[in-house]
């Protein structure tokens, strides 16, 4: 197997996620909430259910974008714990730790190291991907967001975009990306061999099987090295 580029998610893989801030957030809205005995994590799970529902349904004609999501979601959020606090505010906290989010140690070095051409495939809207590549100075080759097409992963979409963007077949391809759902079961689809970097030491799902399984980005190198021979 010869290798000619690498998918890579971005949330989550590359750089933290937003987990700080939904707690934040969530903190807020209990604060604010006339409701008694409410918890955070009851909170954010209804804030999550929300998101998701709105999420697995934008598509097409039908698409939202991230920031659309959110502040739906957030709005949700407040009128079901009669939470009166401003949706757009709330919404801001998100969309600034987007932008400038934390990276991973692994990551700096993988950019530093990684000889195959590199393409992020990213669930959120261009405007905010292109300030946190800014921001860390991370240079790849092409950048395909789920509003450029209009579709969120695991939908076949972005992964076909890509495919076209870097003119590659599938199987000179791996994506690697920390979501089973999003990254892993979305790819196999189409026959593209998939990396989960499982930086926690999840137990993967039964019905969700990756291809290869690292700990963290620099262990990408050394599975390039591998298959690469």
């Amino acid at each position: 197997m010869s290798i000619k580029a690498i998918f890579l998610d971005f949330y989550g893989t590359v750089v933290h996620d937003v987990g700080e801030v939904i707690y934040e957030v969530s903190l807020e809205i209990q604060a604010a909430s006339p409701l008694k005995d409410i918890s955070i994590n009851e909170i954010a799970t209804y804030w999550w259910n929300q998101f998701y529902h709105l999420f697995t349904k934008s598509y097409g004609a039908n698409f939202l974008s991230q920031r659309q999501v959110e502040i739906i979601s957030i709005q949700k959020t407040l009128t079901h714990f009669q939470a009166s606090l401003d949706a757009l505010i709330l919404s801001e906290k998100m969309f600034d730790q987007w932008k400038r989010p934390a990276i991973y140690a692994d990551a700096i070095s993988f950019f530093a190291i990684v000889d195959v051409p590199v393409y992020i495939l990213a669930n959120v809207d261009r405007e905010e991907l292109m300030e946190a590549l800014e921001y860390h100075e991370i240079e790849v080759n092409g950048v395909i967001t789920s509003e450029d097409v209009r579709s969120y992963k695991p939908r076949p979409d972005m992964f076909k975009e890509a495919l076209r963007l870097g003119e590659v077949k599938a199987e000179e391809v791996l994506h690697v990306g920390d979501s089973l759902t999003q990254d892993v079961l979305g790819v196999q689809k189409l026959g593209i061999k998939s990396v989960w970097v499982n930086r926690n030491n999840q137990m993967s799902l039964n019905e969700i099987e990756p291809d290869f399984m690292v700990n963290d980005l620099t262990d990408v190198i050394n599975l390039l090295n591998r298959v690469n021979v």
